[in-house]
């Protein structure tokens, strides 16, 4: 990067995100360090971008660090970091530690959101029939109103690529129940 003025975070931040859409997410934590060697100060987004690359590169304990230096630079820590954190638990396979963090989620904040909710619902798909049935209660616990159609729908279709016939078939049912 030999340009003077450097182009704008904002123009770092679109580049970026293009390149983790393509999967090169060890390209894009580089770019980050660059920036960083060059003296661009760390900004929100380049660190949620940086904490999403290393979950899905199964590394959940450098992510566990960048939530750290989010923190430390008094950054507030949201929903998509918390989220990305869950997805990354359970990409890793982690379960238990996923629910446990989506669990002081709930008590601690940041509130959940249905995208959080699609990630347990993939998350626990993937473990199969048995282990799904914790949506409902988890539902109930954290989420009573908010647990929308779009939510059960994507859990719906995590289930049917996963080939857990039965839980799609589960989650149709409580679908159909929703909608009265």
């Amino acid at each position: 990067m030999k340009t003077d003025p450097l182009p704008s975070p904002r123009d770092f931040s679109l580049l970026l995100g293009a390149v983790v859409r393509m999967k090169h997410y060890s390209i894009a934590i580089r770019l980050i360090e660059q920036l960083r060697s060059l003296g661009v100060e760390d900004n929100h987004i380049w660190l949620n971008i940086s904490l999403n690359c290393f979950c899905r590169l199964k590394r959940v304990d450098l992510g566990l660090s960048i939530l750290g230096r989010i923190l430390k630079l008094g950054f507030p820590i949201d929903v998509v970091a918390s989220s990305t954190l869950i997805d990354g638990l359970f990409i890793q396979g982690k379960t238990d530690q996923a629910l446990r963090f989506f669990d002081d989620m709930g008590r601690n904040g940041p509130e959940p959101d249905e995208t959080t909710y699609a990630i347990i619902a993939k998350g626990l798909c993937r473990l199969g029939n048995t282990r799904l049935l914790r949506v409902q209660s988890l539902r109930e616990r954290h989420f009573r109103n908010r647990f929308t159609l779009w939510t059960i729908n994507e859990g719906i279709q995590q289930a049917s690529r996963h080939y857990c016939k039965s839980t799609a078939k589960q989650l149709a049912l409580h679908s159909r129940k929703l909608n009265g």
